[in-house]
């Protein structure tokens, strides 16, 4: 019986000593956040900010939005791609799903987990609503 006593009052004063290192409400667990800039990209961005000897007067970023416009004008459908996702955004794809179509996905997965065919799962769906009506009629 001492033994419990003694590990019940020694995990109480554990987690009373732990109480000021616990989050705070409202106090984030990572204060400093994810690293806004990798090594890898900082080092892109700075090569890309200077000068490129090949075109006096550019940066290398302008140079390579020089050689896609280039390339698109020339017929380069991927580089016409590239230069209106960029400028643009890239187009949200719409999906659409109607209720059968659902519901047909549904009955061809449940047929190929259990073996059984879909007239037996719509036979009985139809019996239990055919039960809910018949209990309705004569409950009135």
């Amino acid at each position: 019986m001492e033994d419990a006593a003694n590990s019940d009052s020694t995990a109480k004063r554990t987690a009373d000593n732990l109480k000021p290192y616990r989050f705070q409400p409202g106090q984030s667990g990572n204060p400093s956040g994810r690293p806004k800039c990798v090594v890898l990209s900082r080092a892109y961005r700075s090569q890309l900010e200077e000068q490129c000897p090949v075109l006096p007067g550019k940066t290398w970023a302008e140079a390579i939005a020089l050689a896609l416009a280039r390339a698109a004008l020339k017929g380069n459908v991927a580089a016409a791609g590239e230069l209106a996702d960029r400028c643009e955004g890239k187009p949200r794809m719409a999906l659409t799903v109607s209720r059968e179509e659902e519901q047909a996905d549904v009955y061809g997965i449940i047929q190929r987990l259990t073996g059984h065919g879909t007239r037996a799962l719509t036979a009985g769906a139809a019996d239990d609503s055919g039960a809910a009506s018949g209990e309705d009629a004569a409950g009135e």
